[in-house]
């Protein structure tokens, strides 16, 4: 069997992988806050609250999503515009800062 580093789509397929997964997780996060609402047990307008940060979540997923495919694709989406939607670092990440899988954008908690 290949190593992990002799497969390098590999890493970047698992990586959409958990994207995904994030991704139908904040979809059910977002159908429990409508349900707690429709009881009663959320306030009208911290639902919206919460909606409103969901929707940026999945700005980021679907950012991240586009961003590794076209590296796989060998498509350049320019990192400051790309980092600054996913991260707010308006500028390509600094050397020894970690990279998101396919980016040159730096990770979150980077």
């Amino acid at each position: 069997m290949a190593s992990r580093r002799e497969q390098p789509g590999r890493e970047r397929g698992e990586f959409l992988q958990s994207l995904s997964v994030a991704s139908g997780s904040l979809a059910e996060a977002e159908t429990q806050l409508i349900i707690a609402n429709r009881l009663e047990m959320l306030p009208p307008e911290r639902l919206e609250a919460l909606l409103r940060q969901s929707e940026e979540i999945s700005k980021g997923i679907h950012l991240s999503r586009n961003a590794v495919q076209a590296d796989r694709r060998g498509i350049s989406l320019g990192a400051p515009a790309s980092c600054r939607l996913l991260t707010g670092v308006d500028a390509p990440r600094p050397a020894r800062t970690p990279a998101l899988p396919g980016s040159d954008c730096p990770t979150l908690s980077g």
